[in-house]
């Protein structure tokens, strides 16, 4: 069985993987044995990620599209095992688990309930953060009586009200 991994590749160009001459000139014998070329080590590729969303701000109940591109030596690379996590308190909490699939792509709907942090994560490497800012729902119905409705999660914070008069806008208490 020939292996085609960077164990069984003469590096070329710059050192590692690289986009002008990949792992590098495959040597046969190597490939062949299973043994790394004569002279060589095999350097792993150094694995990263690069998060985003389809928004950062998204109201209470609303979904929200987590994409990452995991990244072998800056390339997209599918088939690596990547966890999305979400921040709670000082501790990181797998959300979503997966592996990136085509040019390294991993994505996920999800539906916050309240702002966090999230990143991509794997065997010893992590994505920076990105902030998803959660926003409250807010429903009011005018009657004749008075004004009633209520504000989407319940521990949102205090929820001011202003109304348009003909004298400019008030606050209602």
């Amino acid at each position: 069985m020939v292996r085609t991994d960077f164990d069984a590749a003469d590096d070329l160009g710059a050192v590692g993987f690289d986009p002008q001459y990949g792992a590098g000139r495959v040597d046969l014998l190597a490939a062949e044995s299973g043994a790394a070329p004569m002279g060589t080590t095999a350097t792993p590729p150094v694995l990263t990620a690069r998060i985003s969303a389809s928004r950062t701000t998204v109201p209470y109940a609303g979904a929200v599209t987590v994409s990452g591109r995991v990244l072998a030596d800056g390339i997209g690379t599918p088939g690596i095992a990547v966890t999305l996590q979400r921040q709670v308190g000082s501790s990181w909490v797998d959300t979503r688990t997966g592996t990136s699939g085509l040019g390294g792509l991993a994505s996920w709907a999800i539906r916050p309930d309240r702002t966090t942090y999230y990143r991509l994560a794997g065997a010893g490497w992590s994505s920076a953060l990105l902030r998803i800012a959660v926003t409250p729902v807010v429903s009011l119905t005018a009657r004749t009586t008075g004004l009633s409705g209520r504000v989407l999660p319940s521990r949102a914070t205090a929820v001011r009200i202003d109304v348009h008069r003909s004298t400019g806008w008030v606050t209602l208490r």
